[in-house]
């Protein structure tokens, strides 16, 4: 009702009342200078119009003007000890937010050796786009290391800045085994795993490796950036105290359709034993039961390509690559 009086009834205690308490509060005028809404980075100044004794905004500053960077309702007060506190209307700011990165790298920021070029693009809705390159497409290929920075505008209407950097590996694509007295090896400063016949050798892991038997050996290099190349596997027929063919064993015909001959020269060939390797290094057939001078093997069941023939004789090895037509 309009009587001034605040009544409250009690359960089995009674009836209160009491005087109502007038309040007559002024709205404060204030000036804002700027766009309530911009963009994350710029900002928006809200300014009392007139002189206060004091100045109390909702955000805890006590200036006449604040300056806004972030969004959220903001009041200013005039702070008293009356029980009224006159105050401003409430001023809602909204930040649009900036991408702090937004340059997409799918192959990596590497260009490695088995790759020309890499690509950098921009999301697909930005506009306004222009590269440190000069280009203002949404998609570029670098082929060379450095700084590339885009401007462009994103979906907030904002204007957006990123930058990458791009490295370049110096890991080769042509890079060879070289086997020398008993050693293979490869160019040093990176990471390697060596393989003998497909099986990881987990004890080698440097630059060059002892030859540990006959086979294909292989070694995948890694770079600091984590490029990688696999040179041209390398074939090893021998260890440095195996013997090349001489005149105490010939094996003959080097290409052959089907029947390769192993010749000994000396008198005495018992005891001998003859393998038969893939270029896998796995041996394919032995044979023990040398019976003749000239020891005849037929290849005709075995399928095309090289094969290398090992013979042991004497406490030496022996050995040479045929060709099988």
């Amino acid at each position: 009702n309009n009587s001034g009086k605040l009544y409250a009834a009690t359960y089995g205690r009674g009836l209160w009342r009491t005087d109502l308490l007038g309040c007559e509060s002024e709205n404060i005028p204030i000036t804002i200078i700027g766009d309530l809404e911009f963009c994350e980075g710029d900002s928006v100044i809200i300014e009392a119009v007139n002189e206060q004794d004091k100045y109390l905004w909702n955000n805890g500053e006590t200036t006449k003007r604040i300056v806004v960077k972030e969004s959220g309702n903001y009041v200013l007060t005039n702070p008293t000890d009356d029980y009224c506190v006159d105050k401003s209307n409430i001023v809602r700011v909204n930040v649009l937010e900036k991408d702090e990165s937004f340059i997409s790298t799918p192959e990596g920021n590497v260009i490695c050796s088995n790759s020309e070029s890499i690509r950098l693009s921009a999301p697909f809705s930005y506009s306004n786009i222009e590269w440190s390159t000069g280009q203002k497409i949404k998609f570029i290929k670098v082929t060379e290391p450095g700084t590339y920075s885009i401007v462009a505008t994103n979906n907030n209407g904002c204007e957006v800045r990123d930058t990458v950097e791009i490295f370049k590996s110096s890991l080769k694509n042509d890079i060879e085994i070289f086997q020398s007295n008993g050693i293979l090896s490869v160019p040093e400063g990176y990471s390697y795993r060596w393989f003998l016949n497909d099986t990881l050798l987990v004890d080698d892991t440097d630059y060059k490796i002892e030859i540990a038997g006959f086979g294909l050996y292989k070694v995948e290099i890694t770079d600091e950036y984590g490029c990688t190349v696999t040179p041209e596997a390398k074939q090893v027929l021998s260890s440095v105290s195996q013997i090349e063919i001489s005149n105490v064993i010939k094996i003959f015909p080097t290409e052959t359709t089907g029947i390769i001959n192993v010749e000994f020269t000396k008198p005495s060939y018992h005891g001998v034993n003859i393998q038969i390797y893939n270029l896998l290094g796995e041996m394919i057939a032995e044979f023990n039961d040398i019976n003749n001078p000239v020891y005849k093997i037929d290849l005709t069941h075995f399928s095309k390509g090289t094969y290398l023939i090992k013979v042991f004789y004497e406490g030496d090895s022996y050995y040479k690559k045929i060709l099988l037509k």
